[in-house]
């Protein structure tokens, strides 16, 4: 028998030599996302997991919830993974809308590659999700500036989320999607928190269980509650009101929703409070909380002020919208100064 060319071509080792060869790593480290309704359309809470990969190389996981104390049944797998960074720059939360080359992000998980996406398929489809704390931006055509180091155009405030302040080095997560789709899990319902684990695999090699930490996630019930209010205003001035002496303070407000046609963030179509609770804040000590009509506008009688502050003096406001006593996550406030 001959024995091979030196011009002979390697073969390919097989997939049980790569699981032999090739261990997965436990993820450096999981995003778990407690949807709003604007991506569920229900008001039971749904859960979206995406872990980043320890190495490269693992293929896919398997979610597990801890049913009982230290006991876990299988919750779901998946095989989309996301790429963990920190900002390099701030994004304000009175930034436009629309920002080219407004996220600049460095990786930190051993994914640390984009794929060039347009604007048609990272939006349009919604193919490109970053998400930055509570806030679900979509990005598209990432620009590389260095190793691990992106600059990505982006859409903020989507999916029923509201523009947030998110510092240099805040946390920051990139899911670009193919074919597959990303792991979605319903949580018992009556559940206030859940723990969970997240198993890498690497063909059919599983990282152990035991190996894996466990991750407590507080159920927020998200998808019930609906989007904060917008544009509060005191005394029809919305940027720096004022009161006078024996002067009422008329307070009103916008409504918003979560649900939005299509792309298009400008675009309201129902809001799903009942409510709107009041807050009264005289420094960092809450004076008093108020649940009014969920449309305004709703007027603080002088009288009514005294009696909660104490006095006429400077005071914010902050104002969530409700529904089924579950106020917003998120709120508007103002601060009215006394002349």
């Amino acid at each position: 028998m001959q024995g091979p060319q030196a011009n002979d071509c390697p073969v390919p080792a097989d997939d049980a030599l790569i699981a032999a060869q090739y261990s997965p790593l436990p993820c450096h480290d999981v995003l778990v996302v407690e949807l709003p309704y604007a991506w569920t359309g229900q008001t039971l809470p749904q859960i979206l997991v995406v872990p980043a990969r320890g190495e490269t190389l693992s293929d896919g996981f398997t979610l597990w919830w801890e049913r009982a104390v230290d006991s876990f049944a299988v919750a779901g797998e998946g095989q989309v993974f996301g790429r963990r960074g920190t900002l390099n720059t701030a994004l304000d939360a009175t930034e436009f809308l629309y920002a080219e080359g407004g996220l600049d992000v460095t990786f930190t998980s051993p994914d640390d590659d984009l794929e060039d996406m347009p604007f048609d398929e990272g939006v349009g489809t919604r193919r490109f999700l970053v998400f930055i704390g509570d806030e679900i931006l979509l990005g598209w055509e990432p620009t590389l500036v260095s190793a691990g180091r992106y600059t990505v155009n982006v859409l903020r405030s989507q999916l029923g989320t509201t523009r947030g302040q998110h510092d240099v080095g805040a946390e920051c997560w990139c899911v670009q999607l193919g074919e597959l789709p990303l792991l979605e899990w319903s949580p018992p319902k009556d559940a206030a928190s859940v723990g969970l684990k997240v198993q890498p695999r690497l063909l059919h090699r599983e990282v152990s269980l035991a190996d894996v930490a466990k991750i407590t996630h507080a159920i927020q019930r998200r998808s019930l509650r609906p989007l904060g209010p917008a544009n509060l205003s005191a005394n029809g001035d919305g940027a720096h009101p004022t009161y006078g002496t024996g002067q009422n303070v008329v307070l009103d407000w916008t409504l918003t929703s979560e649900a939005r046609a299509g792309s298009d963030p400008e675009v309201d179509l129902e809001c799903r409070a009942d409510a709107c609770v009041l807050e009264l804040w005289a420094g960092a000590v809450l004076k008093a909380t108020l649940t009014v009509n969920r449309e305004g506008p709703h007027t603080l009688t002088n009288a009514a002020l005294v009696a909660v502050l104490g006095s006429e003096t400077d005071f914010t406001v902050r104002a969530y919208l409700a529904l089924g006593g579950y106020r917003s996550l998120d709120f508007d406030s103002i601060s009215v100064t006394k002349v």
